[in-house]
């Protein structure tokens, strides 16, 4: 009887079975992280014009409390739409809420090189 041979299956190669969950499992935890000790704010958050601006030409006290919760809503749909790939359910879960979880997507696409501390 011939012997049947078994290949290993790395780590990385498991990963792309599921590269979407993967992905997600490697990055909600980042992203939590990222928002509990974020330093700064992307400028694109900031409302423009002179009232906006101190002296100096920096943002006032008045652009960020606009700023800071427009980043932190972005920000949390992110971890939510990341959470609902990570919950256990998956797939079944991403597809009764597909908005939340395409939503989160494109939200980290549009802000990838704004995920800075």
């Amino acid at each position: 009887m011939a012997k049947k041979t078994r290949r290993k299956i790395s780590a990385m190669e498991r990963d792309t079975w599921s590269l979407d969950l993967a992905f997600a499992e490697w990055v909600l935890p980042r992203l939590k992280i990222l928002k509990k000790n974020k330093h700064g704010i992307p400028n694109e958050m900031f409302p423009t014009g002179a009232r906006y601006r101190d002296k100096d030409g920096n943002e006032n006290e008045a652009a960020w409390k606009i700023a800071t919760p427009r980043w932190e809503k972005i920000m949390d749909d992110m971890i939510a739409g990341f959470e609902i790939c990570c919950s256990g359910s998956y797939p079944g879960c991403v597809a009764k809420r597909e908005k939340e979880v395409q939503r989160a997507v494109d939200l980290f696409a549009k802000h990838f090189f704004s995920l800075w501390d």
